[in-house]
């Protein structure tokens, strides 16, 4: 039997090193611009949202009992900038109403 019908919901890539540097290189450009969390080591949840994407917010443990779920909370990232455009999707919030978390 052949290796990829043993285990046909997995997926393997293969990284170059040339995609490593391109990344690393991408990593250094843009270090000014890198927001830190403390306390990376025990996160095991980062959760975002259409509706906050200037907004990441750390987890513990995961919990998906609702999007706005405060369970398991280490703290929120926030930046000032976001990547990726979202107009015309959804309507901006009203940031006045959001509250500090962390």
């Amino acid at each position: 039997m052949p290796k990829e019908n043993r285990c046909p919901n997995v997926t393997l890539f293969t990284v170059t090193d040339a995609e490593i540097e391109e990344m690393e290189n991408s990593i250094l450009s843009n270090q000014p611009n890198l927001v830190p969390f403390k306390g990376t080591l025990q996160v095991h949840q980062v959760q975002g949202s259409t509706l906050f994407p200037s907004k990441l917010v750390m987890k513990t443990l995961s919990c998906f009992c609702s999007d706005e779920c405060e369970h398991f909370q280490l703290g929120v990232v926030k930046y000032s900038t976001v990547g990726v455009n979202f107009d015309g999707i959804f309507k901006e919030p009203d940031r006045k109403n959001l509250r500090e978390i962390g």
